[in-house]
């Protein structure tokens, strides 16, 4: 089984993409959530995941690394400013694709993340 065929069987709620070079990357998006967190407002969207290329191939070093994390802009409270902010990062690395997915179906939750609906 193909890897973006094993993504989508895994992680069917994200749409998924494979580049060029290799990296491959899937979409949860869910819509908009406000939400207020020790009352700072917290304007919570998509869900991301994405999975590097092989870095450094062909030699002893060579890996792939992944991360999981919610897009999340922060107004902190009484301040008019507002920052990006990636909202439960999960970062996992290993040396194989196959290892990557297996390691990302056990660490990623998505009861972490604030979505209007799980699909």
């Amino acid at each position: 089984m193909s890897t973006l065929n094993l993504l989508k069987k895994k992680f069917p709620q994200f749409v998924w993409e494979k580049n060029d070079s290799g990296c491959f990357s899937g979409f949860l998006n869910d819509g908009i959530k406000t939400v207020k967190i020790c009352k700072d407002l917290h304007k919570l969207s998509f869900v991301h995941i994405f999975i590097s290329g092989h870095m450094y191939p062909g030699t002893n070093k060579d890996f792939v690394y992944a991360m999981c994390y919610q897009q999340d802009t922060v107004k902190p409270y009484r301040c008019r400013n507002t920052y990006e902010n990636e909202f439960g990062k999960v970062y996992v690395s290993a040396k194989k694709l196959d290892k990557i997915v297996s390691k990302l179906v056990k660490q990623v939750d998505l009861s972490v993340y604030h979505l209007n609906t799980v699909k």
